[in-house]
């Protein structure tokens, strides 16, 4: 399961973080290669480092960690899921410089999880 994090957001009300949560993984859904459907599919987090400073000069960063390396999931599939996720936050955030940084996994290198 990915694991998205996603840096620099400037404090919001909780709702407001949902909403964001909700079309990251709606862009995660759309990559129909990954094969990646509903909540327990994908994990959205907001590191507790909220940007207080201001909306007017701040940067947002996510960081996908956990995407399984798979046949279906090329570089093209990754570039893709990349800006899908960029494109997400970036809706949101306008005239915001974001990135999004993939790093996929093996789970032969070391994975447990408790529903497997």
């Amino acid at each position: 399961m990915p694991i998205i994090k996603v840096w620099g957001i400037p404090l919001m009300p909780r709702e407001y973080l949902q909403i964001v949560k909700r079309e990251i993984r709606e862009a995660v859904e759309a990559i129909s290669e990954l094969g990646l459907k509903g909540k327990k599919s994908v994990t959205v987090l907001f590191p507790s480092e909220i940007t207080t400073s201001g909306l007017l000069e701040f940067e947002i960063v996510s960081e996908v960690t956990g995407l399984f390396i798979g046949s279906k999931r090329t570089d093209r599939v990754r570039r893709r899921l990349a800006e899908s996720i960029g494109k997400a936050i970036g809706k949101r955030f306008s005239g915001t410089k974001v990135e999004c940084l993939i790093y996929p996994f093996d789970p032969k290198d070391g994975f447990w999880s408790s529903e497997e």
